[in-house]
């Protein structure tokens, strides 16, 4: 530090053309050989004098440097947490001081020197290159300077910095000039002298690719078990080398949602297709997950079969002939019930449910998703024996705005009326009958239902024109909000003055409802009376005799379960009315 007095203790070292107009000097050290004098004129000039010779020089006055001998400044503000602080008295003697510091900061390989000036409450930053030739070159310029301190790096010890605390700033502006100092082109393409800062930004570059593989492996993982979790592989006992043969064991149709009586209604149709293998599927199951809830979804699994109680065939030839198919529009024979034993046989289809009350679900959320699960067991025999399988058949997105909507109601359209009538008879009472008249009526039932109990007649649609118009039952479908509401009637004529009916409703006293108003406003005298029996079935007596023949082909020894199985066979075609 040196005042701005007429320094007497260089002058032997000082052109003589220095001498009147010298404000500043100080002895520099440049390295152990080697020293220069810094001196600062009136003129705002930087000279550096070695052996009474000016070397090199830089003009000040450029760069925000005034009169320096009529400097006469304001005191410092400086900004702090407790408000603005500035000293009463101003310290002109401080004002009109100068300050030489020297920085040496460490660039790649190179070390480079930087002259530091305190004047007129500003900081100029000088670089002192010596390539190619010695030359200032002006960094930066920092206006209302306080202090500087000259110290080290925090993350990379033994690598100078400065910290420049400046007025209106509560922290310290913390550099080492590196990004102020501009360079030539020749000097920016040696990438050795930038050898560290290349270092730093490639270790910091492999730092973050390894968090991100971490991160990668982390989610893989978690996919891999929920995938794994999802789809179980097929046991050693169902693998076979026979190309033909390697296809799953159960085959699934697109997974469907209806709402019907309160209730949320999720079907999945499955078909078993081992056709060679001849395996039977039991306990099948329909599970749900929601992903979202902690807690298991609270909801009633139903499975069900599409029955044929219809006996009237020739032979057993028609009764073979005779397919397991879903129609779009059910015949009035065509019943979905629930088997007591809950097996797929080869060439079988079922749908299987699952019913939710509709206060169950998140009606708050925008949607609510669910995991659809089938799971099975393998009939055995013997010591043979297979665990049970999982088979993932996908998501199930319930909206907010479905729930009111007409997309998930009952509304007999089309192809999708045996999905209606299934909601309709999984979340229903159920009961069949048959109208006796004494004589033909003059206005048939369904015109009572129409006109007086205010039904309304299904309209098939583009199903009708496949079947013929005989063959199609009468469907009636109370959809207002009166008494009859969600009330399902099919009718089936099997004689101008024999009917057949069944009644869908919500509630047991709908049914007495009915009938009471059938003897008390229908015109035309009738007796009505229950049918029984009403779940054996075709596919039923298929069922027992595909099991006659196994019993043979299998253990043709065992007489004692052939006789049986024969007489269930023939217990069952016995109650045909051929």
């Amino acid at each position: 530090m040196a005042l701005m007095v007429q320094p007497s203790e260089h002058l032997d070292e000082l052109p003589r053309s220095l001498l009147d107009s010298v404000l500043f000097v100080e002895k520099i050290v440049l390295n152990r050989n080697s020293s220069a004098l810094a001196v600062i004129t009136a003129d705002r000039q930087l000279l550096e004098v070695k052996q009474r010779s000016i070397v090199t020089c830089l003009d000040l006055g450029g760069y925000g440097v005034g009169d320096i001998r009529q400097a006469n400044h304001e005191p410092p503000v400086v900004s702090s947490i407790f408000g603005t602080l500035s000293p009463t008295k101003p310290d002109e003697e401080i004002d009109r001081r100068i300050v030489l510091s020297v920085f040496r900061s460490i660039d790649g390989a190179d070390r480079k020197v930087f002259y530091l000036l305190e004047m007129e409450r500003k900081l100029v930053v000088v670089e002192r290159k010596q390539s190619p030739c010695l030359r200032f070159v002006h960094c930066q310029t920092f206006e209302g300077f306080i202090k500087l301190v000259i110290t080290e790096r925090d993350d990379r010890p033994g690598c100078p910095v400065v910290k420049i605390y400046v007025e209106q700033q509560l922290e310290p502006i913390v550099t080492d000039f590196h990004s102020y100092r501009m360079e030539s082109s020749a000097d920016s393409v040696n990438n050795f002298t930038c050898f560290h800062e290349i270092l730093k930004a490639l270790k910091e570059r492999v730092n973050q690719r390894r968090a991100e593989l971490t991160a990668l492996q982390a989610v893989t993982g978690e996919l891999f078990e929920q995938i794994n979790g999802q789809l179980k592989h097929v046991p050693s006992l169902l693998r076979t080398e026979n190309p033909d043969e390697r296809q799953p064991l159960v085959k699934y149709g697109d997974v469907w949602t209806k709402v019907h009586n309160g209730l949320l209604v999720i079907g999945v149709p499955v078909f078993n297709c081992t056709y060679k293998r001849r395996l039977t599927l039991t306990n099948l199951k329909l599970f749900l997950k929601n992903p979202d809830q902690q807690k298991p979804f609270e909801y009633y699994f139903k499975y069900y079969q599409l029955k044929d109680d219809d006996f009237n065939f020739k032979n057993w030839e028609q009764i073979l002939e005779s397919e397991d198919i879903i129609s779009d529009v059910p015949l009035f024979q065509q019943e979905w019930i629930q088997p007591k034993i809950n097996a797929l046989h080869p060439g079988q289809t079922a749908i299987l449910l699952a019913t939710a009350k509709l206060s169950h679900l998140k009606t708050i959320q925008l949607s609510t998703v669910f995991e659809c699960f089938v799971t099975y067991d393998v009939a055995t025999t013997g010591q043979d024996s297979c665990p049970g399988l999982q088979l993932f058949v996908g998501l199930v997105e319930v909206k907010r705005t479905d729930l009111y909507s007409v997309d998930l109601a009952v509304v007999f359209n089309g192809r999708d009326t045996f999905k209606d009538l299934l909601a309709i008879t999984a979340t229903s009472e159920y009961l069949a009958l048959e109208l006796t008249f004494e004589t033909v009526p003059k206005r048939g039932f369904h015109r009572f239902c129409i006109e007086t109990l205010k039904f309304r007649l299904i309209n098939h649609g583009c199903a009708a024109e496949e079947l013929h118009q005989e063959e199609l039952p009468n469907i009636l479908y109370y959809d207002d909000n009166g008494y009859w509401r969600s009330m399902l009637i099919r009718l089936d004529e099997l004689k101008p003055t024999r009917q057949k009916m069944k009644i869908y409703c919500t509630h047991s006293h709908q049914i007495l409802a009915m009938l009471n108003a059938i003897y008390s406003d229908y015109e035309e005298k009738c007796s009505i009376k229950l049918i029984e029996d009403t779940l054996t079935s075709v596919m039923d007596f298929k069922e027992s005799l595909l099991d006659e023949l196994s019993a043979k082909i299998d253990n043709p020894s065992d007489v004692h379960r052939i006789l049986l199985q024969e007489l269930k066979t023939d217990s069952i075609y016995s109650k045909s009315t051929i």
